[in-house]
C-alpha cells in the first residue's frame, strides 16, 4: 500500500509546489502519518536544494489530489508547515477534501500564522508569488 502514495514536487513561477495523492485506504495503514510527513519534508527540501537559493522561499503550495483525508494527513500537513514556518514561510494548502475540513479546523491548523487554506491553484499561485517576490 505504501507504493500507492504519490508525492511530487515542482517549481512554478518561483513557487515550490508539493502535490500529494493516495488511495483512501492509505489513511488506515500503520505509519502513514510518519511516512507522509517524511516524504513531504524530503520533497520540499529536495526542491530547495535544486533551487540554488540563499534563502528559502517565503511560500510553498501543497496541493491535495486525494478525495479523502484523515488524521495522518493532518499530522503530515502540520509537520511540513512547521518546516516552512520555521523559515518564515507560508504554507498554502489547496484542495483539501471539503468533507474532511472539520478535522483540519478543529485541530486549529487553519488558525495558525503562516497557514492558508485555498480553493484553487491559480488563486493560490497569485498569492504565493506575492510572498516569493519579497525574497526572490
Amino acid at each position: 500500500m505504501i507504493d500507492q502514495l504519490q508525492i511530487k514536487g515542482e517549481w512554478r513561477d518561483g513557487v515550490p509546489i508539493l502535490e500529494i495523492d493516495y488511495l483512501p485506504a492509505q489513511m488506515f495503514q500503520p505509519r502513514t502519518s510518519q511516512l507522509l510527513s517524511e516524504k513531504l519534508i524530503s520533497e520540499y527540501r529536495s526542491l530547495l536544494a535544486e533551487s540554488n537559493r540563499d534563502v528559502p522561499p517565503r511560500a510553498c503550495v501543497l496541493v491535495i489530489k486525494a478525495t479523502t483525508a484523515g488524521s495522518p494527513l493532518v499530522r503530515a500537513i502540520f509537520a511540513v508547515y512547521e518546516v516552512i514556518h520555521a523559515d518564515s514561510g507560508t504554507l498554502f494548502c489547496v484542495n483539501y477534501p471539503v468533507d474532511y475540513l472539520e478535522s483540519l479546523t478543529s485541530l486549529g491548523l487553519t488558525a495558525l500564522p503562516g497557514f492558508k487554506l485555498m480553493n484553487t491553484l491559480d488563486e493560490t499561485l497569485e498569492e504565493a508569488r506575492k510572498l516569493v517576490g519579497t525574497n526572490a
